[in-house]
C-alpha cells in the first residue's frame, strides 16, 4: 500500500467520523434537547390600590419568557381566525380575560375556569384585553416575537371591585394549535 492509498484511507474515515457526529449533534438537538420546539413561561403579578369607595385600580404585569431553543413569534392571524381556531375563547394572540368569582358563601368545591356548570364565575367582567396593541401595523396584524431567553412584561390597568378573581392570560405562537399557552391565577380585590 502506498502512501497516497493510507491518505486516501486516513481521509475517508476522518469523513465518515465527522458525518457520524454531524449526525449525532444533530439527532440531540432536535430529539434531545428539542430545539425545534417553542417553550414559554408566563409569570402573573396583580397589584391593587384604592381607587374610590367601590372601585379598585388593580394592575396587572405579566411577563413571557421565551424557554425554548428557537424564536417566539405571536400569531398575525385576524381575530375571525382566532375565534374559529380556539373554540370562541380567543380573539387576540395575546390576552387577558377577567371573571368575578360568584360562589354561594356555603359553596366548597373546585372552581374551574372552564366549567361552569354550578355558576361559580360570572360571565366575563373583562372579556378580552389586546396586550400587543403597541405591537400592530398598520393593517391590524401582529408583529411580535422572542428570542430564545428574552423576557417581555406587559401591564394592563383594570377598574375593579371588591371581590375574588380569576384571570387567564393566553398566547397563541404563529404555529396554531402547536403553539397555545395560557396561565390561570386567582387574585382578591380588597
Amino acid at each position: 500500500m502506498t502512501f497516497k492509498e493510507k491518505v486516501e484511507i486516513a481521509q475517508s474515515l476522518v469523513t465518515i467520523v465527522a458525518i457520524v457526529l454531524g449526525g449525532g449533534w444533530a439527532l440531540y438537538q432536535f430529539f434531545i434537547r428539542r430545539a425545534a420546539e417553542t417553550g414559554l413561561q408566563i409569570e402573573v403579578q396583580p397589584s391593587t390600590m384604592l381607587w374610590n369607595e367601590i372601585l379598585r385600580y388593580v394592575f396587572v404585569d405579566i411577563a413571557f419568557k421565551n424557554t425554548g431553543q428557537r424564536r417566539l413569534d405571536a400569531s398575525a392571524d385576524a381575530a375571525k381566525t382566532l375565534e374559529t381556531l380556539h373554540a370562541g375563547t380567543v380573539h387576540y394572540p395575546v390576552s387577558l380575560q377577567i371573571r368575578r368569582v360568584v360562589a354561594p358563601p356555603s359553596y366548597v368545591g373546585h372552581v374551574d375556569w372552564w366549567s361552569n356548570g354550578a355558576n361559580i364565575l360570572s360571565e366575563l367582567v373583562i372579556p378580552e384585553v389586546r396586550l400587543l396593541t403597541e405591537y400592530l401595523d398598520d393593517q391590524g396584524k401582529t408583529g411580535f416575537f422572542m428570542e430564545p431567553g428574552e423576557e417581555y412584561h406587559f401591564g394592563t390597568a383594570l377598574l375593579l371591585e371588591k371581590g375574588a378573581y380569576m384571570g387567564k392570560v393566553v398566547f397563541v405562537g404563529s404555529r396554531g394549535r402547536a403553539e397555545y399557552w395560557s396561565r390561570i391565577f386567582a387574585f382578591a380585590v380588597e
